[in-house]
């Protein structure tokens, strides 16, 4: 019987390795208990202006890549001030599955720098990427 356990317990790893691809394949979300092993998200572009005048339009656009268990539509973007004066009119636009985010805003009618943290996650908000700017607004 002894002989028969060690046996098992050898055989046992190279099995869940062979099997382990084919577990991986076999689809996603809660029922897959690999996907946080492949899936995720990350900003890849943003095109923003370093300098602005003041009491401007200005656009910001975004762009994030993304793989494993997160679909087109599973994206969420976030833009935030986090200081300066504050600017006006924020708008969201998303495109290309909410792969990318164009944000348009007016700049402060006074001169100094505005600072933003752009943050892009799923859905499930368990894969997120952020990146922080700033804008010397003259």
């Amino acid at each position: 019987m002894e002989s028969a356990c060690k046996f098992a317990q050898k055989l046992s790893v190279p099995v869940l390795c062979a099997v382990l691809p084919f577990l991986a394949a076999c689809g996603g979300g809660a029922d897959n208990p690999l996907a946080s092993l492949y899936t995720w998200i990350s900003i890849i572009s943003v095109d923003r202006p370093a300098t602005a005048g003041t009491n401007v339009a200005v656009s910001i656009k975004a762009r994030a890549n993304s793989g494993g268990e997160i679909s087109d539509g599973d994206i969420e973007w976030h833009f935030d001030q986090t200081s300066g004066k504050d600017i006006g009119n924020l708008t969201q636009t998303l495109s290309d599955g909410n792969h990318t985010a164009t944000f348009n805003f007016q700049t402060p009618a006074d001169a100094g720098t505005i600072c933003f943290k752009l943050k892009v996650e799923s859905s499930n908000h368990f894969y997120a990427d952020s990146t922080t700017f700033c804008i010397s607004v003259q």
